[in-house]
């Protein structure tokens, strides 16, 4: 998986939780059953990670199925641990995904005729074997490579806040919380938030 998928995957699930207008459309039943179950929530969020891993993988269109689901699970997981922070801490992790994608877009239009992006990303990752690509037909590659390592870098910025944000918001909790305190909860949710009303 790259981060460019990660990326857009992720954005895209929170943008449809944001805009939760279409829920009544779907029959009582199942509204009632995605009230009442916080794992039936999960569980769709889950199989739309999936599919927008599957939508916006555009550099493997015929990728492993069980690649795919190992992707899903690790963005999931990425998901949980966003949901599991201070506003503050999930909005600043979005706008540094927002900003890959941004850059990731900035590269398709400016660097359209980059086609086997793969092999420039891994060699370039560390900036090794520049010789090799210099000789090709791409001009301005350097560029292309500053960029990618840029994303590289805000990717493994916006991961490091993210794991601490979850650390503090945890240990918060847990204390808040004292005897009452329970992990499943936490990971999976509560019907009603403590501070909502």
């Amino acid at each position: 998986m790259n981060i460019q998928t990660a990326s857009s995957s992720l954005l895209i699930i929170f943008l449809l939780i944001s805009f939760n207008f279409t829920g009544t459309i779907i029959n009582c039943s199942l509204q009632r059953l995605f009230k009442m179950s916080r794992i039936s929530k999960l569980i769709v969020i889950f199989f739309s990670l999936f599919i927008f891993v599957i939508l916006s993988n555009n550099s493997n269109k015929n990728e492993n199925p069980f690649i795919t689901l190992r992707n899903t699970l690790i963005l999931f997981i990425i998901f949980i641990l966003a949901t599991k922070n201070k506003p503050f801490i999930t909005t600043l992790f979005l706008l540094l995904w927002f900003i890959i994608y941004f850059i990731e877009l900035y590269k398709k239009y400016k660097y359209p005729y980059v086609k086997n992006t793969k092999n420039i990303e891994n060699m370039y990752i560390f900036g090794n074997n520049k010789k090799r690509f210099k000789e090709s037909h791409t001009d301005n590659l350097d560029m292309y490579i500053l960029l990618h390592n840029l994303q590289f870098i805000i990717f493994c910025l916006s991961l490091i806040l993210l794991l601490l944000g979850f650390i503090l918001y945890y240990l918060k909790k847990k204390e808040e919380y004292g005897n009452e305190w329970s992990n499943i909860t936490f990971f999976i949710g509560s019907h009603k938030c403590k501070s909502v009303r």
